[in-house]
């Protein structure tokens, strides 16, 4: 049994032990028939972290024909923003470092960078990252590239664009599971086993890390989404969305590290279809707030 499983497995013992003690094990199973595998994304601040390495922050890894990201590269809606305004990096995840996760192979390609972008509002120079509505074409992007590592270079337009300090990146797996009630069968007694089930149990600490409130870590990729307001489509739609990546304006240990509107999130998002061409581009952000 490899490690990724392995860390699965013990955190679903965990689970079945909290259904017991909650009383909850009569519906363990059709509980527990709802989860998802994701990956929770780890940040240690580092000032140096080798070119092609998985990090946040920081100046992108990019390859010499891969021009900078603006808001008119994306086919943004009128911001009011110039069209050449560079957008902010955020991450780049070097996908040879997570196919070692079989849930993670079987969605996303075994090789090459993935890049996320997206548009600082602000004049400060402290990003305030904008939080578009999923069916708008805000200033943020999603790249894939995938060729020669050793042909990439820092890069970063030196005027317009502020880089968030630096972090790198290491990934373990965890179980998620829907903000609701998946079922529309009326069964009420279902749907209150599942509400128990999510306020008791998986936003009880479980999986917390000593200073967070929250098991479901928010820096992720794949699994279920924590929208902060609710899904931005119905069930039916969203099944058919992937989650990239989730960002919070917080990580323990980096208090407050970007400025996403109000205590926000950002979510990254791409049709399952689309995944499958490696359509990329055609990726859309959803940016929430409390």
């Amino acid at each position: 049994m490899n490690s990724s499983q392995k860390k699965l497995d013990e955190d679903l013992a965990q689970i079945h032990m909290k259904l017991g003690e909650a009383g909850l094990a009569t519906f363990e199973q059709l509980l527990l028939a709802t989860r998802q595998p994701a990956l929770r994304l780890k940040m240690t601040p580092q000032d140096v972290v080798p070119i092609g390495q998985s990090k946040f922050g920081g100046q992108p890894d990019l390859p010499p024909a891969m021009a900078y990201p603006t808001i008119g590269s994306t086919g943004s809606i009128d911001t009011g923003a110039p069209a050449e305004t560079p957008l902010s990096f955020l991450v780049q995840i070097n996908l040879a470092e997570i196919a070692c996760f079989d849930f993670a192979r079987e969605l996303l390609p075994e090789t090459g960078m993935l890049y996320f972008f997206a548009w600082n509002e602000s004049d400060d120079p402290v990003p305030d990252i904008a939080l578009p509505q999923l069916n708008e074409r805000y200033g943020a992007c999603v790249l894939y590239w995938d060729g020669d590592l050793t042909t990439l270079r820092p890069d970063m337009p030196s005027n317009g664009v502020y880089p968030f300090p630096q972090s790198s990146l290491t990934f373990e797996p965890n179980w998620t599971f829907p903000q609701e009630w998946t079922a529309d069968d009326g069964d009420s007694e279902k749907e209150q086993a599942f509400f128990t089930f999510s306020e008791e149990i998986i936003v009880d600490g479980i999986f917390c890390d000593d200073d967070r409130q929250l098991c479901d870590y928010p820096q992720r990729m794949l699994g279920y989404a924590s929208f902060q307001q609710g899904p931005p489509m119905d069930k039916a739609d969203m099944q058919d969305f992937v989650l990239l990546l989730q960002l919070e304006y917080t990580v323990p240990g980096m208090k407050d590290f970007m400025w996403l509107g109000d205590a926000g999130t950002l979510y990254y998002l791409i049709r399952r279809k689309d995944l499958q061409e490696r359509r990329f581009d055609l990726a859309r952000t959803e940016g929430q707030c409390g």
